[in-house]
């Protein structure tokens, strides 16, 4: 290998550690305000089937047991855990004879 692809190669290394770290150090200083925030936002956008998605990671520092109690004081049930991108999804729809609420406006 050339010294110039090396150099590419090791730079390109050094930017994703230093993004990945910066990421994680900036989930692990969030507060539980913004954690629910972000569940709750997660929640009220399915993705398809009107089944919900929770990355579990996004959600940090809540656990995935908060997760639940979350979506379930939000009228949500628990479908099932998966995995995308190496990222833990919890996976949520609404509770059956509830009508979920689109807008704060309806």
């Amino acid at each position: 290998m050339s010294p110039l692809a090396t150099f590419i190669f090791v730079l390109d290394l050094a930017v994703l550690a230093t993004y990945t770290i910066i990421w994680r150090v900036r989930l692990n200083r969030r507060d539980l305000d913004k954690a629910i925030a972000y569940v709750v936002q997660a929640l009220n956008s399915p993705r398809n089937d009107s089944v919900s998605e929770v990355v579990l990671g996004h959600a940090s520092p809540l656990s995935d047991h908060m997760v639940k109690d979350v979506a379930s004081s939000r009228g949500y049930r628990f479908l099932k855990e998966g995995s995308r991108h190496s990222n833990t999804i919890l996976r949520f729809a609404p509770r059956e004879g509830k009508r979920r609420k689109l807008s704060l406006d309806d």
